[in-house]
């Protein structure tokens, strides 16, 4: 038989989990760019006139942006596990599937905030979303 045993992720766990998908982050952060910069490449000259540098910049941020939201919430909403969470066994849990992905996008907004730790033994991000995190281990 294979018993199932659940708790609260440590501290330990979630931090090299975030830093592990931050890497991930970065790798698909490097394509992308390293793709919008042969399209620049190719057309630089009508983009890298002085009137469209600064566009490409912006654009640049948005797709930063946009890269580092989409991972975490393609994943959470996926199945709680961003491939960090997989491989040290922790899991986002949520008290509630009702409005999933509303929660998913405040927990990924709220996460610059984790330093907030609350009274109930959770950090400020999962409180606003109403989840927590649980190490999943076979025993």
């Amino acid at each position: 038989n294979i018993k199932l045993f659940i708790e609260r992720a440590s501290f330990l766990d979630r931090t090299q989990a975030m830093f592990l998908d931050l890497g991930f982050v970065l790798l698909l952060h490097v394509f992308f760019v390293g793709v919008l910069g042969v399209f620049v490449f190719l057309y630089k000259d009508i983009l890298l006139s002085w009137e469209h540098l600064s566009t490409v910049k912006v654009q640049l941020v948005l797709l930063s942006f946009f890269l580092f939201m989409s991972y975490f919430v393609f994943f959470d909403c996926l199945g709680g596990q961003t491939p960090g969470k997989h491989l040290f066994h922790i899991e986002v849990s949520w008290k509630s599937d009702k409005w999933r992905f509303l929660r998913v996008m405040t927990r990924v907004l709220a996460t610059p905030f984790f330093f907030l730790y609350m009274k109930d033994k959770s950090f400020f991000h999962d409180c606003v979303s109403r989840s927590y995190v649980r190490k999943t281990t076979l025993v």
